[in-house]
Protein backbone atom coordinates (compact mmCIF):
# COMPACT_ATOMS: atom_id res chain seq x y z
CA UNK A 1 0.00 0.00 0.00
CA UNK A 2 1.41 3.35 -1.07
CA UNK A 3 0.06 6.45 0.59
CA UNK A 4 0.24 9.72 -1.26
CA UNK A 5 1.06 13.00 0.39
CA UNK A 6 -1.89 15.16 1.29
CA UNK A 7 -2.67 17.47 -1.59
CA UNK A 8 -5.07 20.18 -2.43
CA UNK A 9 -6.79 21.11 -5.65
CA UNK A 10 -8.50 24.44 -6.04
CA UNK A 11 -10.48 25.56 -9.03
CA UNK A 12 -12.20 28.93 -9.05
CA UNK A 13 -15.01 27.69 -11.24
CA UNK A 14 -18.71 27.22 -11.18
CA UNK A 15 -20.60 24.22 -12.53
CA UNK A 16 -24.25 24.73 -13.42
CA UNK A 17 -26.25 21.60 -14.16
CA UNK A 18 -29.76 20.26 -14.21
CA UNK A 19 -33.05 21.13 -15.83
CA UNK A 20 -33.23 24.86 -16.53
CA UNK A 21 -29.57 25.47 -15.74
CA UNK A 22 -28.80 26.81 -19.19
CA UNK A 23 -31.19 29.74 -18.74
CA UNK A 24 -28.94 31.37 -16.12
CA UNK A 25 -25.69 30.98 -18.06
CA UNK A 26 -25.99 34.21 -20.09
CA UNK A 27 -26.29 36.52 -17.09
CA UNK A 28 -23.60 34.65 -15.15
CA UNK A 29 -21.24 34.79 -18.12
CA UNK A 30 -21.78 38.53 -18.56
CA UNK A 31 -20.83 39.07 -14.94
CA UNK A 32 -17.64 37.01 -15.32
CA UNK A 33 -16.22 38.00 -18.70
CA UNK A 34 -16.83 39.29 -22.20
CA UNK A 35 -15.24 36.71 -24.53
CA UNK A 36 -16.11 33.04 -24.11
CA UNK A 37 -14.44 29.84 -25.26
CA UNK A 38 -17.29 27.32 -25.66
CA UNK A 39 -16.03 23.72 -25.42
CA UNK A 40 -18.11 20.94 -27.03
CA UNK A 41 -17.87 17.21 -27.60
CA UNK A 42 -18.74 15.71 -30.94
CA UNK A 43 -22.37 16.48 -31.80
CA UNK A 44 -24.94 15.94 -29.02
CA UNK A 45 -25.12 19.60 -27.95
CA UNK A 46 -25.60 20.70 -31.57
CA UNK A 47 -28.21 18.06 -32.39
CA UNK A 48 -30.20 18.75 -29.23
CA UNK A 49 -30.28 22.52 -29.83
CA UNK A 50 -28.39 23.32 -26.62
CA UNK A 51 -25.54 25.02 -28.50
CA UNK A 52 -28.00 27.26 -30.37
CA UNK A 53 -29.70 28.20 -27.10
CA UNK A 54 -26.35 28.99 -25.48
CA UNK A 55 -25.10 31.14 -28.36
CA UNK A 56 -28.42 33.01 -28.35
CA UNK A 57 -28.01 33.71 -24.62
CA UNK A 58 -24.41 34.84 -25.08
CA UNK A 59 -25.26 37.11 -28.01
CA UNK A 60 -28.24 38.52 -26.09
CA UNK A 61 -25.84 39.48 -23.29
CA UNK A 62 -23.39 41.14 -25.72
CA UNK A 63 -20.79 38.41 -25.29
CA UNK A 64 -18.50 37.23 -28.07
CA UNK A 65 -17.59 33.57 -28.29
CA UNK A 66 -15.34 31.04 -30.00
CA UNK A 67 -16.41 27.41 -30.34
CA UNK A 68 -13.90 24.60 -29.74
CA UNK A 69 -15.61 21.36 -30.72
CA UNK A 70 -15.10 17.67 -31.48
CA UNK A 71 -13.33 16.95 -28.20
CA UNK A 72 -12.45 13.23 -28.17
CA UNK A 73 -13.60 10.85 -25.42
CA UNK A 74 -10.18 10.85 -23.78
CA UNK A 75 -8.67 14.27 -24.47
CA UNK A 76 -4.90 14.32 -24.87
CA UNK A 77 -2.49 16.95 -23.65
CA UNK A 78 -2.39 18.22 -27.23
CA UNK A 79 -6.18 18.65 -27.22
CA UNK A 80 -5.95 20.72 -24.05
CA UNK A 81 -3.04 22.75 -25.43
CA UNK A 82 -5.00 23.47 -28.62
CA UNK A 83 -7.95 24.75 -26.57
CA UNK A 84 -5.68 26.90 -24.39
CA UNK A 85 -4.00 28.35 -27.48
CA UNK A 86 -7.38 29.09 -29.06
CA UNK A 87 -8.51 30.85 -25.88
CA UNK A 88 -5.34 32.94 -25.70
CA UNK A 89 -5.41 33.91 -29.38
CA UNK A 90 -9.09 34.85 -29.09
CA UNK A 91 -8.50 36.84 -25.86
CA UNK A 92 -11.08 34.68 -24.07
CA UNK A 93 -11.52 35.36 -20.37
CA UNK A 94 -14.19 32.76 -19.70
CA UNK A 95 -14.71 29.09 -20.59
CA UNK A 96 -18.09 27.36 -20.86
CA UNK A 97 -18.10 23.63 -21.45
CA UNK A 98 -21.25 21.91 -22.67
CA UNK A 99 -21.58 18.20 -22.15
CA UNK A 100 -20.05 15.62 -19.89
CA UNK A 101 -16.66 14.59 -18.58
CA UNK A 102 -14.63 15.02 -21.77
CA UNK A 103 -15.55 18.68 -22.06
CA UNK A 104 -14.81 19.30 -18.38
CA UNK A 105 -11.35 17.74 -18.84
CA UNK A 106 -10.41 20.57 -21.15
Amino acid sequence: LVLLKVGEFYTPGKIIFGSGGLSQVGADAKRLGNKVLVVLGRSAMKKSGVLDRLTHLLTGNNLKYIIYENIPSDPTVETVDTGASLARKGSCNLVISLGGHREKNI
